[in-house]
């Protein structure tokens, strides 16, 4: 909601017809560039393929679209554009080495994600199974690892639960 409604925000002293159409301008801006980005995207993901940008892209478009129908603001446009942006920022590491200045990009993109409704509950698995799987198959295993005796210790610690608290008057 915020990014649709920043410029009704900024511009609060218009009337509400210029306001709200500020909404929608802002509303288009940021489905054009999700658009955009999302074609770029699958232009990285399948070089030489035309039909998965093509594609995408259409999708990505119609969902704009459909959002904006009813009163032309959509307030999934922030969120929408946030998780593209966090996919463009992933894909520009595939092929190439990990920098510090991607690294940054993709902790930036995530730092978004979080003023954007819940998308952070969607963009931090995505990012860390996108880097996940990244690692080589060596490291890879070895975290898996670590990460299973992580859980173990992670639910030993959280297992020693008082069940006479009032929270818990379903298990009983």
């Amino acid at each position: 909601y915020l990014w649709a409604g920043l410029p009704m925000a900024l511009f609060n002293n218009l009337s509400d017809r210029a306001t709200i159409n500020l909404g929608r301008i802002a509303t288009l801006l940021l489905g054009l560039a999700t658009t955009v980005f999302a074609y770029g995207t699958a232009r990285r993901l399948f070089p030489g393929r035309t039909v998965p940008p093509i594609g995408v892209a259409t999708l990505m478009a119609l969902n704009q679209h459909l959002g904006d129908i009813t009163s032309g603001i959509n307030s999934d446009a922030g969120a929408v554009f946030a998780i593209t942006l966090l996919f463009r920022a992933l894909a520009a590491t595939q092929d190439r080495k990990m920098t510090a200045g991607r690294g940054f990009a993709i902790l930036a993109v995530l730092l978004l994600c979080l003023f954007v409704k819940s998308t952070a509950w969607i963009g931090l698995p995505i990012a860390a199974l996108w880097l996940w799987v990244r690692l080589p198959p060596t490291v890879r295993r070895w975290t898996l690892v670590g990460m299973v005796f992580a859980a173990i210790a992670l639910a030993d610690l959280l297992l020693p639960v008082s069940w006479d608290v009032p929270a818990h008057w379903f298990v009983q």
